[in-house]
């Protein structure tokens, strides 16, 4: 059974609780690394100060997120808030894009420049340190994350756990780049600015799955193909339940809409047929949580019908 503490205060809490955290830690991390960046003539480690500092920006939408999209229904929304998490999402992600692709473009000059014979300041030890504590830090704070959103069942939290992870990949870039740059020499000083293309490259791959799955959300797109199957397994299982067709899924922030036609003996009573819906419910509500929206039509259906979608 999945946890179904989504729009449970206590829940709410501990995911914004951990997220406060992770701004903190952000916010530190990135001047840390804008510090250590420059003063340790290191383009990679200034690129990377901007990753974190865009984990700040996620961190602001999940507790943003987390907040809107907890107001109970009312009478124009009846379906919750939900899409508001979803909505910021999307603005994030196109931010995320920018910032990488600013990067992207600073870090080719740079190369470029190097290539035409342009001389730079070798990196120093301070930038080394500094990629080695993001690393350990972001990783920490991806391990907390990710507990805290499968304990109250979050995307978005889920998400910002994986932003964390993103962050300390990239900082095993720009600490790989450093190292080459400072044990190679003038030879290698151009890797520095090639670690912070690779950096830009990771940030872009982040913003594109941030992007696809807010989008997705936005767009009414169907549960992933497994949570469909589950389902139906779940439907199978019910006493009476007979033939399975017209399933449609999707999500309204953190809580998944069902709505599908379930064929019950035509010889029922209207009551048999109605605790046989019942019992179906409450199964998809004990595997999927207790916030889920479903809708089951009874209709009529042949003695010798299959399940199917």
């Amino acid at each position: 059974m999945r946890d179904d503490n989504t729009n449970n205060d206590t829940g709410r809490q501990g995911g914004i609780r951990v997220t406060l955290w992770g701004a903190l830690g952000n916010i530190l991390l990135s001047l840390m690394k804008f510090a250590a960046g420059i003063v340790g003539h290191s383009r990679a480690l200034v690129a990377d100060g901007v990753h974190s500092l865009s984990d700040l920006g996620s961190d602001l939408v999940v507790i943003g997120g987390l907040r809107l999209a907890a107001r109970p229904e009312d009478r124009t929304h009846r379906y919750g808030h939900g899409k508001y998490e979803a909505l910021a999402t999307l603005v994030l992600g196109g931010l995320l894009g920018l910032a990488g692709l600013g990067i992207a473009v600073s870090a080719m000059s740079s190369a470029l420049d190097m290539l035409k014979g342009s001389v730079s300041a070798p990196p120093r030890l301070v930038a080394v340190i500094a990629a080695a504590l993001s690393i350990l830090v972001k990783e920490g704070l991806f391990q907390w994350t990710r507990s805290e959103a499968r304990r109250i069942d979050s995307p978005a939290l889920m998400a910002n756990a994986y932003h964390h992870r993103s962050d300390a990949l990239s900082s095993v870039a720009t600490l790989s780049g450093v190292l080459g740059a400072m044990l190679l020499g003038e030879r290698g000083r151009i890797l520095d600015p090639l670690a912070a293309l690779v950096v830009a490259g990771m940030i872009l791959v982040a913003a594109w799955r941030i992007l696809q799955e807010s989008g997705n959300e936005l767009l009414e797109a169907a549960v992933e193909p497994d949570v469909e199957k589950e389902i139906l397994e779940i439907i199978q299982s019910v006493p009476g339940a007979m033939n399975l067709h017209q399933l449609r899924t999707r999500r309204v922030g953190p809580r998944m809409v069902i709505d599908l036609h379930l064929d019950v003996d035509a010889r029922l009573s209207l009551s048999a047929a109605h605790a046989i819906s019942q019992t179906a419910e409450d199964r998809l509500r004990n595997a999927f949580g207790r916030e889920t929206i479903i809708y089951i039509h009874i209709e009529p259906g042949d003695i010798v019908s299959k399940t199917h979608i």
